[in-house]
């Protein structure tokens, strides 16, 4: 149809006079290549894509057993491809309930065979500010931790630093999963689920 413009994300589709939340199929680079992503439409505003992206907002939000649902929405947010390991750019403002964790300083902390403990790195408090740090996996060491790696240590790929206050991939309880928000949220016994959402300017 002359004039029809596919669309490259949620936002587009929402555009259209799509207003369900819901699977619906994308065109993010070329006319060639469809995606099919989940469209969350109704929070804060809709239009977020459950997928990476560049020049975006980020929407946080882990959802407690007892049905409370806690959010941070950081207005900058992209991520480099494979070849730049995944790097990640976030920034401010933060607003929510969550906390701006993933932008925060503090102590690096772990807790193995059982007993915590924290570290120091010179006079000051390690910054935990994940803008900037590439994605570790189990087989691909990019933290800044040069006596382990965070990917094995803590179960589950994210942007460790050394290693991270934050960390929505760790594995569900009962395993230990260390941190998932701190100090918000200290233990995932207290978790139902957990999202990340994307939505371009």
């Amino acid at each position: 149809m002359a004039g029809f413009k596919l669309s490259t994300d949620c936002k587009d589709h929402n555009l259209q006079g799509h207003k369900q939340s819901g699977v619906y199929i994308i065109h993010p680079f070329d006319n060639e290549i469809q995606v099919n992503v989940y469209c969350d439409m109704v929070t804060e505003g809709g239009r977020w894509t459950l997928t990476k992206g560049g020049n975006s907002s980020l929407y946080v939000s882990i959802t407690l057993s007892n049905g409370t649902t806690l959010y941070e929405v950081y207005q900058h947010f992209s991520v480099s491809g494979e070849e730049g390991n995944y790097k990640l750019f976030l920034g401010g403002p933060a607003i929510g309930s969550l906390g701006y964790s993933m932008l925060k300083s503090g102590y690096s902390w772990a807790k193995l065979s059982g007993m915590s403990f924290s570290t120091q790195l010179g006079d000051s408090m390690r910054s935990h500010d994940m803008s900037g740090m590439y994605f570790t996996t189990p087989d691909r060491d990019n933290d800044r931790e040069s006596s382990l790696n965070c990917a094995i240590t803590f179960e589950g790929g994210w942007w460790f630093k050394n290693c991270h206050l934050v960390n929505l991939n760790g594995p569900w309880y009962p395993a230990y999963w260390a941190s998932p928000w701190h100090p918000t949220i200290t233990s995932s016994k207290e978790i139902k689920e957990t999202l990340m959402m994307i939505k371009p300017h």
